[in-house]
């Protein structure tokens, strides 16, 4: 009774590293993460953490989701900003590889 919990963990577990794993290999090479890939990156966080682990340091912040800036005053301040929202692609990658390696690396010594 006690090893099925733990398999469907693990599969659930496997589940989002494949998730985490697609959204990496789908991401366009140069342009800035829009809104939705973030939401599909936190379902995949989601799931890992219906199965246990702790996400947070992996996920991305509501401030670090900012609109792009279409017009400037006189000062360089934006004042007038596109309606889609983005991450900065580095700060996405980071947090998706770091997410990403940490899954493989809990899977890899509970299937070890």
């Amino acid at each position: 009774m006690g090893a099925e919990p733990v398999k469907d963990r693990l599969h659930q577990l496997e589940q989002a590293l494949s998730q985490l794993r697609t959204i990496k290999s789908s991401m366009p090479a140069v342009m800035p993460v829009i809104e939705g890939v973030v939401n599909q990156y936190h379902q995949a966080l989601s799931r890992v953490e219906a199965a246990g682990l702790d996400m947070s340091e992996f996920k991305i912040a509501p401030s670090e989701i900012v609109r792009n800036p279409l017009a400037s005053d006189s000062s360089g301040r934006p004042t007038k900003f596109s309606n889609w929202r983005y991450v900065e692609r580095t700060l996405f990658i980071a947090r998706l590889q770091g997410a990403s390696d940490f899954l493989a690396s809990v899977l890899s010594n509970h299937l070890s």
